[in-house]
C-alpha cells in the first residue's frame, strides 16, 4: 500500500522531486518549466546540465534510481544504451557520421514530467529555455 501512495504524486511534485534528485548528483542550472498550457504531452520539463559525460550519466542514473526507489517508473529514455549499466546514458544522437554528437544529451520521460540532461554546449545549442520562453518557470527548493 505504501508504494501506491508514493505513485500518487501530482506532476508538480514529481517535477520538483526530479529536480532535487538531479541536484543530489550535482546537476547544474536546474530549471523547471511549466508546459501545461503549451504542449499536450508533458506537464513539466526539468532541464539541467552536467560538466562531463560521466557526470551526465551519474545525473541520469541517480534520477532514475531515486525515482525507482519512490515506485516511479521511467516510461521512455532517449540517448540511452547499456555502456555502463542497463539504464545508463550514451547521450546524444548516435550515428556513423557523428561520433562527436555522443555524450551530449539525454532524457528521461515519466509521462507528465520529462527531464533533459545536457552538457553545457548542447544545452545552449538546443535552447529549450529560449524555445519555450513563454512557459512559466517553477520555483523549487534544493
Amino acid at each position: 500500500m505504501a508504494s501506491k501512495e508514493k505513485n500518487k504524486l501530482d506532476s508538480l511534485d514529481l517535477a520538483k522531486k526530479t529536480a532535487r534528485f538531479a541536484s543530489d548528483k550535482k546537476a547544474e542550472n536546474i530549471v523547471i518549466i511549466d508546459m501545461r498550457e503549451i504542449v499536450n504531452y508533458a506537464d513539466y520539463f526539468v532541464i539541467c546540465s552536467g560538466s562531463s559525460v560521466p557526470h551526465l550519466r551519474a545525473i541520469a542514473d541517480g534520477v532514475q534510481d531515486s525515482l525507482f526507489e519512490q515506485g516511479i517508473k521511467v516510461r521512455f529514455k532517449q540517448g540511452f544504451d547499456s555502456m555502463s549499466r542497463s539504464r545508463s546514458l550514451s547521450f546524444g544522437i548516435q550515428d556513423a557520421s557523428s561520433e562527436q554528437a555522443s555524450g551530449r544529451w539525454g532524457l528521461l520521460d515519466m509521462g507528465d514530467v520529462v527531464i533533459h540532461v545536457f552538457d553545457t554546449d548542447s544545452r545552449e545549442f538546443f535552447g529549450l529555455e529560449h524555445l519555450w520562453q513563454e512557459a512559466p518557470r517553477v520555483e523549487w527548493e534544493k
